[in-house]
């Protein structure tokens, strides 16, 4: 069995997946484009047909733990500049997963200054998490 149907097996048997995912110049980084590139794969993840491509893991949800050290969040001014979010539901979506939860934590640079408290300021997106967990 080769890396990528192993990886394949994988997202086959589970029901939900959980991705974590920083932001590597306002996208994924490119380990993560490495594991995608396996795991797309026709005949395997989707299918094209006479109505198009069509996904086969249907029915499976995901929920990405994204961080990034600035504030894309729509209505900011770098918000047209995440290209990461999209990039990752239009992937998953090609895949069949169109049940897709994404929780962010922005502007970790913060943390770097020293000047912000981790635990108030990741407090929020881990109520997130496990508010997602109990669903």
């Amino acid at each position: 069995m080769t890396i990528s149907d192993s990886l394949i097996a994988d997202l086959q048997k589970a029901d939900e997946y959980v991705i974590g995912v920083p932001m590597h110049n306002f996208s994924i980084p490119s380990t993560l484009k490495l594991w995608i590139d396996q795991v797309a794969r026709v005949g395997k993840t989707f299918s094209y047909g006479s109505g198009g491509a069509k996904g086969l893991l249907s029915g499976k949800k995901a929920t990405l733990i994204m961080a990034s050290g600035g504030v894309y969040e729509h209505g900011t001014g770098f918000s047209g500049a995440e290209l990461r979010d999209p990039y990752l539901r239009a992937v998953l979506g090609f895949m069949g997963i169109t049940d897709v939860n994404f929780i962010a934590a922005e502007g970790t640079s913060k943390l770097m200054s020293g000047d912000v408290d981790p635990q108030a300021f990741l407090a929020p997106s881990l109520e997130k998490v496990h508010v997602q967990a109990s669903l």
